[in-house]
């Protein structure tokens, strides 16, 4: 089925999907103007699937690891309970001041606390028992915040893994090294039996993890 995934296809889908809304579309024009890594915005499309997981999961607490400029924070933390929050987890100590510009444009930004450092360092110092939890992050590193995530979310929580198509390379005859990370990455979610796995093609495939 997934060679009639048209170009034409996917906008039909895109257009056919619930609209993000204006704070949204202010953080993206705005991480256009001021990055050139663009591509590492959720975006529309996926943005709206996780402000939909988050409604029908609705989590008191919430793990984000990458945080970028804020859009996917700010989509996780819709449908969060009224004393929900979002711990998100950020490398890059020069994003600070364009992701906290983006979370004062919404009241949900209230609920989002960025943490920097290092993924690898800041997962292991974490206590909550979290109910959502989303990686984006550096792909190398995805098995180690998978194990330090999975930890920490509760029975019945979902993961939600970002790039896991890796722009379809995962079926390359002679994959790259990242690529080859990915692979291995996938490999190891699909035999874990603590979860129900489903690996979703959309836009760089994502993964769906609910742990039993």
């Amino acid at each position: 089925m997934l060679e009639h995934f048209t170009k034409e296809v996917i906008t039909y889908c895109e257009n056919h999907t619930n609209r993000s809304n204006d704070v949204l579309d202010r953080i993206e024009a705005s991480t256009r103007e001021h990055s050139n890594q663009i591509n590492m915005l959720s975006g529309a499309y996926q943005g709206s699937l996780l402000r939909m997981l988050s409604r029908l999961v609705e989590p008191r607490r919430v793990l984000e690891v990458g945080t970028f400029t804020g859009y996917s924070a700010v989509c996780l933390a819709e449908g969060m309970t009224e004393d929900g929050k979002v711990i998100s987890l950020e490398k890059d100590h020069n994003l600070k001041d364009l992701i906290e510009k983006h979370l004062s444009w919404t009241s949900l930004g209230k609920k989002i606390e960025v943490r920097y450092g290092d993924a690898k360092e800041l997962l292991p110092q974490l206590e909550d028992v979290f109910d959502l939890v989303f990686i984006d992050a550096a792909k190398r590193e995805y098995g180690l915040y998978y194990e330090e995530s999975i930890k920490r979310l509760r029975s019945g929580g979902l993961m939600i893994i970002d790039n896991v198509l890796w722009r379809g390379k995962v079926v390359d005859a002679e994959p790259d090294k990242k690529t080859q990370s990915i692979q291995k990455f996938n490999e190891m979610v699909a035999a874990d039996d603590r979860v129900e796995p489903f690996l979703m093609p959309i836009r760089d495939g994502v993964y769906l993890v609910q742990k039993k």
